[in-house]
């Protein structure tokens, strides 16, 4: 796996994210699906994680933890170190408040942490997961 590939319009908006092999990137529309990220540019930053050198490594050449791109599967762990494949779900679980976000090591199936938010740190926040939670 090397880089991805981020195209991005005019005015300097990214317009599509793509694998090195020319595929959709899963693993951005899953980070970038997220509610309580920012903007495209946040997301890609997250995404550069999967692009690094240690976790091309650990990802080479496995089926295990990924999407079928290829790329590593996000998952999220709550505050009470419950996993989650699916935000909603969470949500829906009640786990609330720190999250974070990251990917299981293939061979160990260790969480290796790339991000964190808080799900009910602003009104946007609230407002967000009782949406979700209906």
């Amino acid at each position: 796996m090397s880089s991805c590939l981020i195209t991005r319009n005019e005015k300097g908006n990214i317009t599509s994210v793509q694998t090195p092999e020319g595929r959709p990137s899963k693993l951005f529309e899953a980070i970038h699906s997220n509610i309580f990220l920012g903007d495209a540019d946040t997301s890609a930053q997250i995404l550069s994680n999967a692009y690094s050198k240690g976790m091309q490594e650990k990802f080479k050449d496995t089926a295990v933890n990924t999407y079928d791109t290829g790329e590593p599967q996000l998952f999220y762990k709550s505050s009470e170190n419950k996993e989650y494949l699916d935000l909603e779900d969470m949500l829906i679980a009640n786990e609330l408040g720190e999250t974070t976000m990251g990917f299981r090591d293939p061979k160990t199936n260790v969480f290796i942490p790339i991000a964190s938010f808080d799900t009910s740190s602003s009104i946007k926040g609230q407002f967000l997961t009782d949406v979700a939670q209906q």
